[in-house]
């Protein structure tokens, strides 16, 4: 179905470079034989214009950004793109306190996801940032998110939780060590709602994040004391 598409948008767009080349060599005929024959002249430049103009106009309507419509548990939701690239911006400078202004001005940025299907929460949890996760359920987030979670790769949260993080790069601790950003991260997710079992039953995969974690931990080959206190919070709370 891709190649089938990559296909029919190629063809789309040679037709579309045809009409403008067409347009433009009606053009130039039509500036040429002006003098002569005004109105076959008149004619063709007209029809030059429209040649020109049609192509342009459907390149820059397919690539100027467009507001995005997202099916939530309130109905549909539509995000501007300008509140999008202040978002990007925003997240790239780790500046919290311009999230926070933008999401009070524009409470439904709480339920855009970029390609990804990346909420704010979900970047929180992934960069092991509190402080953003904060400000994402302090604007109604909530994990295990059926309309980010449909269970075709990840069942919630949690289940995504070891995969989502760069471990042993940009600052984050290796694969398989514990550290309180690790601890506190949990922590939140679990005082916020976060479902640490997992409901669809697995056959040879973790049936919940307990499991999940005792396996992770020992990818280090090292079974520390930061280990042992997130097992105990997880199993205090499973």
């Amino acid at each position: 179905m891709a190649f089938i598409g990559m296909v029919f948008a190629g063809a789309f767009f040679l037709f579309l470079a045809a009409v403008g080349f067409i347009g433009l060599v009606m053009l130039i005929i039509g500036i040429a034989v002006r003098k002569k024959y005004k109105i076959a002249s008149n004619v063709l430049l007209v029809l030059a214009s429209i040649g020109i103009i049609i192509p342009i106009g459907v390149v820059v309507y397919l690539i100027m950004p467009k507001t995005q419509v997202f099916e939530t548990e309130i109905g549909t939701v539509k995000i501007r793109p300008g509140w999008i690239s202040q978002y990007n911006e925003y997240l790239a400078n780790n500046d919290t306190e311009k999230i926070q202004s933008l999401f009070d001005k524009h409470p439904e940025m709480i339920y855009y996801y970029d390609i990804n299907r990346k909420t704010l929460l979900i970047y929180g949890q992934e960069h092991l940032n509190v402080e953003i996760m904060q400000i994402a359920v302090d604007h109604g987030a909530k994990f295990d998110d059926p309309y980010i979670y449909d269970r075709k790769i990840f069942e919630n949260s949690f289940d995504s939780f070891f995969s989502g993080v760069d471990w042993g790069e940009n600052g984050f601790p290796p694969f398989g060590e514990t550290t309180d950003d690790v601890i506190n991260t949990v922590r939140f997710m679990i005082d916020n709602g976060a479902s640490l079992k997992y409901a669809t039953k697995r056959e040879g995969i973790f049936q919940n994040f307990y499991e999940q974690a005792e396996s992770w931990v020992m990818k280090d080959g090292v079974r520390s004391e930061k280990d042992i206190e997130l097992l105990t919070l997880i199993q205090n709370n499973l």
